[in-house]
């Protein structure tokens, strides 16, 4: 594919139950041998084809439900194969809140109802944006208070990138990143906080 040009620009998902090519992959080197060669392909196929590659961790049971592991033996009639789609085994585009419904009561349980529960779409908003004054001049509008962030695995670096923008200029706000997912990568976690340690990742 890479030598027909069919990678060029293209964004390429991993989806692995295996936490430590994950974590490996996204640190960069490994004394493994066998990982270290997985990271060096990894990295030189998306320099030589111009593509972007994704780790992204999900449960081993939800891999064998999705049925790759069935396919290799010979069933044709589980997972993907038997006509289901491949984001039913794979819900990156769902947040924490969408898959556990008892989480955002047990969040204002103890950071309290002034809360504010963030959508994509109000992202930007927390940074700050502008409004014509009573000169009608655009002048900019402050929004302080308690933020919970909770982005689907898919939007995570533009969640993180914002989420950085709007700590660095408004520091009297406290935001807290709701994670709940193990799909979230190392590499975003490290990006939240200049004290994350690399073997939590």
């Amino acid at each position: 594919m890479g030598e027909q040009g069919l990678l060029d620009g293209l964004e390429v998902f991993f989806f692995t139950d295996n936490l430590t090519a994950d974590a490996v992959f996204y640190n960069g080197n490994s004394n493994n041998e066998a990982f270290f060669q997985l990271v060096l392909h990894l990295h030189k196929l998306e320099m030589v084809y111009s593509c972007k590659s994704h780790f992204i961790h999900c449960s081993g049971e939800r891999m064998i439900a999705q049925g790759t592991d069935g396919l290799s033996q010979g069933n044709l009639t589980a997972g993907i194969m038997a006509g289901n789609t491949m984001t039913s085994f794979i819900p990156i585009h769902r947040n924490a809140y969408e898959r556990c419904k008892l989480l955002k009561p047990w969040l204002l349980s103890w950071l309290g109802e002034e809360t504010e529960f963030l959508e994509p779409m109000d992202w930007s908003v927390v940074k700050g944006k502008f409004e014509r004054n009573i000169d009608g001049m655009k002048a900019p509008v402050v929004k302080f208070g308690s933020f919970v962030w909770c982005p689907p695995v898919f939007l995570a670096e533009v969640a993180v990138e914002e989420l950085r923008k709007a700590r660095h200029k408004w520091t009297g706000s406290r935001h807290l990143f709701d994670l709940f997912q193990t799909a979230f990568e190392s590499c975003r976690l490290s990006d939240l906080s200049p004290n994350w340690t690399p073997c939590l990742a």
